[in-house]
């Protein structure tokens, strides 16, 4: 997936969620470490893999810091400017299939909204809740096995359908512009679950239950 985007466009979604002078990254509103950064800009421009990365030196609250961060950057940029591109194509072709592509999206955003809230309210602060012996988490660790990569299938299957009219119809520039916009935001969930999936949540695993 990540070589069929270009390294600027990678680099430039992590950067719109942080400022792009590093020095700076510590006044923001989600500050992260220098060091934890730059270990992101190697994951999104594709120039290490995750095990070789020094990620589990990061403290939980610049872990936490980023994943509210992009949480921020899904609901504020990501959803909102693929929505107004689905929009925008609507206006312009009269094409059945952007009605397919409008309600599966719709749904993905339902979904991965649904998904960002409960992570946020249920997930995240238990991370630096200092009571920790009275939390019960079978119930939240199954629900994460459950729905931990539901979105990025949804994404994936919209990816699918518009892949079919593109072989058909290459020559269908808002189709390709669109699965390039997928293809990112793809992307920067595969990273986002990632994180999750080696450092959040065996954090969580750790503290509560000591495995």
């Amino acid at each position: 997936m990540e070589h069929l985007i270009h390294e600027d466009l990678q680099s430039e979604a992590l950067e719109a969620r942080f400022p792009s002078e590093i020095s700076n990254i510590d006044l923001e509103s989600y500050p992260i470490g220098v060091k934890f950064y730059k270990c992101l800009e190697k994951l999104f421009r594709s120039e290490a893999e995750f095990k070789d990365l020094k990620m589990h030196e990061t403290e939980d609250v610049e872990l936490l810091n980023y994943l509210y961060a992009t949480h921020d950057f899904y609901l504020s940029k990501k959803l909102p400017e693929i929505e107004h591109f689905l929009f925008n194509l609507r206006e312009e072709t009269d094409d059945p299939l952007l009605l397919v592509l409008d309600d599966y999206f719709g749904k993905f955003r339902t979904d991965l909204i649904e998904h960002i809230l409960y992570e946020e309210r249920k997930i995240f602060p238990l991370l630096l809740n200092s009571d920790r012996s009275s939390v019960a988490l079978n119930r939240v660790f199954e629900d994460l096995d459950r729905h931990a990569h539901e979105n990025e299938d949804e994404l994936e299957m919209i990816m699918s359908v518009l892949e079919d009219r593109l072989k058909h119809q290459p020559e269908s520039f808002g189709f390709g512009v669109l699965m390039t916009m997928l293809r990112q935001f793809l992307w920067d969930l595969q990273i986002h679950a990632q994180l999750e999936d080696e450092l959040l949540i065996p954090r969580l695993r750790e503290a509560y239950m000591g495995s």
